[in-house]
């Protein structure tokens, strides 16, 4: 997840410090300052400044290093090990119940800076030209759904540290519940990007 997270950081960066961002506005006759929406067909979307699209894209490091920070503190990095007994797994959340909830509050805060970076990518995939917008909307879908399947998990991680003296096989079962969640969401991620390679590939842009 955080070499594509660095991935969208890079183009993002591109597009918005080598490709010129004003110099395309200004071809398509929108004002680079402007701050009132756009009609486009039925629908209309806010033209956003480059400031506000490079605050979003550094939601993809900061995603980064609050998640990974709050795995090490949870002490999930590795993950414990699916062939611990059940009085294992409770062992581990009940000698680390504050360190597991303190670093579950972290991730949930860094999933908040994804957002943004999905948000940023959104809007530039907005701006190319000679494709449906399906690819832009099929970027949102799956990123947006990529958030649930992180956060979920940490909420029920978090949820089992709260209470970690419950019986050991309840805390074993979320323990298994919440990486059985965490660990195959990658098809929303990999839809996510095969969504921004389209778009990138069929982008007609004279400025892409």
């Amino acid at each position: 997840m955080s070499s594509e997270i660095s991935s969208y950081v890079i183009v993002l960066a591109y597009n918005l410090e080598m490709s010129g961002f004003h110099a395309y506005l200004s071809d398509t006759h929108i004002d680079p300052n402007a701050t009132a929406s756009s009609s486009i067909g039925t629908g209309e979307i806010r033209i956003m400044n480059v400031l506000d699209q490079k605050i979003c894209a550094w939601g993809g490091p900061f995603c980064a290093v609050f998640l990974g920070a709050g795995l090490v503190l949870a002490g999930f990095v590795p993950p414990p090990s699916p062939t611990l007994s059940a009085d294992q797994i409770a062992a581990v959340y009940q000698s680390d119940s504050i360190m597991i909830r303190t670093g579950m509050l972290l991730g949930l805060t860094g999933i908040a800076g994804y957002i943004a970076l999905v948000g940023a990518i959104s809007v530039q995939m907005r701006r190319m030209q000679g494709i449906s917008r399906l690819p832009a909307y099929l970027q949102v879908g799956a990123g947006s759904i990529g958030v649930l399947t992180v956060m979920f998990p940490i909420m029920i991680f978090a949820a089992t540290a709260f209470r970690p003296e419950r019986d050991p096989q309840l805390t074993q079962m979320l323990n298994d519940l919440g990486w059985l969640m965490f660990v195959p969401a990658f098809p929303t991620f990999i839809a996510q990007l095969l969504a921004i390679a389209f778009g990138t590939l069929q982008d007609k842009s004279r400025k892409p």
